[in-house]
């Protein structure tokens, strides 16, 4: 655990694991580690600009997965997700503003070369936001039902 934006955050690149279809710059656990400590450390610091501010809001998780644990398909050159998780007065209006998550989604995937995904969340909840490279650009994925597979690239099941 680690001081970031005056907060806690654990930033829990243990759970890693090796990329199969990743460019080989980042083919290995290792390797991705180094890349997100170089590259995301800078990016993660204009999250909490962007965020925090005149805002109630605690940042109480961040951590990095794969996208391929909830996604067949999605941008190979960026297969990494950034999970933010915050609480505190102001979360639920910082959740409502897509505007807001945009930027600083655009800020973070902009920032940090091996991420294509970063989803907000809330603690105790399955209220997620995310926000990933569509085309080029970085844009909010739409809700939809949950079905029996993953979500195809651009939707994320809401409940």
């Amino acid at each position: 655990m680690r001081k970031l934006f005056g907060c806690a955050l654990a930033v829990s690149l243990s759970l890693l694991p090796t990329i199969v279809s990743a460019p080989a710059a980042i083919a290995s656990t290792s390797a991705v580690q180094a890349v997100i400590k170089q590259e995301c450390d800078t990016a993660l610091g204009e999250v909490g600009r962007l965020l925090l501010p005149g805002r109630q809001l605690d940042v109480t998780d961040v951590y990095y997965s794969f996208i391929n644990d909830g996604y067949r398909v999605f941008p190979a050159e960026r297969p990494g997700a950034m999970n933010i998780v915050i609480d505190g007065e102001d979360a639920n209006a910082v959740m409502r503003s897509p505007q807001l998550l945009t930027t600083v989604a655009r800020a973070f995937i902009e920032g940090c070369r091996p991420v294509g995904l970063v989803t907000f969340g809330v603690p105790a909840s399955d209220w997620t936001n995310s926000f990933g490279l569509i085309n080029g650009r970085v844009q909010p994925f739409q809700c939809v039902e949950p079905g029996e597979a993953a979500p195809t690239w651009g939707f994320e099941y809401c409940f």
